[in-house]
């Protein structure tokens, strides 16, 4: 079966893979992705980094068919599954990519809601004929403290996800 889209979906607590596409494990990923079966053995991407706090923000990668549309979605659950791969609990959203020539598609998503802390990100891609893959290895949400460029006391990505300026409105200060 191909065209099985799998998207904004509740999936946790599985004893084995959240999404399984036939071969009785996590797929490993192919350059280019020009396998078949099911759902056209979709790559998943390939998550590097999450971290959150105010807001989170997802780094990663994705190889798979060349100049083709692929929307990326994320969830985050509170455990990681034994096997590595993500399952989602709560989907936090998502983000359409575009792969270049050689099929590589490279993603930055920031999302104003912040991710649980001490949670897991995954996520799953879905190409534009409706094929999406399994989840991918999930990331722990790194919570480092951000940085205080402008000096005022609050961490940059406080700012950034309540949309100040560095400046705090007088009505909101306590005198």
């Amino acid at each position: 079966c191909i065209g099985n889209s799998i998207q904004g979906n509740k999936i946790f607590g599985n004893a084995d893979l959240g999404i399984d596409l036939g071969t009785g494990g996590p797929n490993a990923n192919d350059p280019l992705d020009p396998d078949g079966g099911a759902n056209d053995g979709q790559n998943h991407p390939v998550l590097l980094a999450a971290n959150g706090r105010y807001r989170t923000t997802i780094q990663g990668t994705l190889n798979s068919q060349a100049a083709g549309d692929y929307v990326i979605d994320f969830m985050v659950s509170p455990t990681r599954h034994p096997n590595g791969y993500g399952q989602g609990r709560e989907w936090l959203g998502c983000v359409t990519v575009r792969a270049d020539g050689q099929g590589n598609a490279a993603f930055t998503v920031n999302f104003t809601n912040p991710a649980p802390v001490m949670g897991w990100i995954s996520s799953t891609a879905t190409d534009e004929w409706g094929n999406t893959s399994e989840f991918s290895e999930s990331v722990s949400i790194s919570v480092a403290e951000a940085p205080d460029t402008d000096g005022d006391g609050m961490p940059d990505d406080y700012e950034a996800a309540w949309g100040f300026n560095g400046l705090i409105p007088r009505d909101w200060l306590m005198v």
